[in-house]
């Protein structure tokens, strides 16, 4: 096994010696220009989120929505903090026969970031950010699979319903357009993210399917009185 830095690839660590000593703290190794710095602008909320959750891709972590100031008034939104995945403390616990145990999710991790709205405009800067986190960061090729990162394409979705449309069960789809891809590295989603889209898909079907028949019903009634 060789040492903690070469375990880490391109992630660096250092102990805390502010608090206690055995706990460790690793810090991203980022191209500079993806960092965030203190005062850096946005036009919108959503490019700051989006500048910070490619940063994180990088980096090795997902992100996720914490708190929230609005205008009492306007209902815009003021101050927005985004953080570390493994932030706080939560264990998740399996209730079975062998009273399995699984991991611990969160990890009390403190990284994080604040974007302050500027007072004219729609503008926001980062008006805080903590870079070290208290857990070892995901690799490269695995970083895809982490929530704040997994998207399916507009292509796959067309093209996951022209599956649908011939029958094609949904674990199959997934293996096509995980071919398609060139393997699983480069999805960008599971297979649990394609079964939740098709059924969001079938809900909005639902509705949808009958209003088209409802305009039917009175389309074939403008054609013929008598039609009910």
């Amino acid at each position: 096994m060789g040492s903690p830095q070469e375990e880490l690839g391109t992630h660096e660590f250092m102990e805390d010696t502010n608090e206690n000593n055995s706990d460790l703290f690793f810090n991203p190794q980022v191209e500079d220009h993806h960092v965030p710095k203190i005062g850096q602008e946005f036009e919108s909320l959503e490019d700051a989120y989006n500048f910070y959750n490619n940063y994180a891709k990088q980096a090795g972590f997902s992100v996720r929505s914490y708190c929230q100031q609005k205008s009492k008034t306007s209902k815009e939104i003021l101050r927005k903090e985004y953080v570390c995945y493994k932030e706080g403390v939560y264990s998740k616990e399996v209730s079975n026969e062998s009273e399995r145990r699984r991991g611990v999710v969160r990890s009390g991790c403190k990284a994080k970031i604040a974007f302050l709205k500027v007072r004219e405009g729609t503008k926001y800067i980062i008006s805080n950010f903590v870079e070290g986190h208290n857990h070892a960061l995901t690799a490269p090729q695995m970083v895809h699979l982490l929530r704040s990162h997994r998207k399916i394409s507009e292509v796959n979705k067309a093209l996951a319903q022209r599956f649908g449309d011939v029958n094609i069960p949904t674990h199959q789809q997934f293996s096509l357009l995980e071919v398609q891809a060139g393997g699983m590295q480069n999805i960008g989603y599971t297979k649990k993210d394609l079964y939740n889209y098709k059924r969001q898909l079938q809900r909005k079907m639902k509705g949808h399917d009958a209003q088209m028949l409802s305009e039917h019903f009175i389309g074939e009634q403008a054609k013929n009185e008598s039609f009910f």
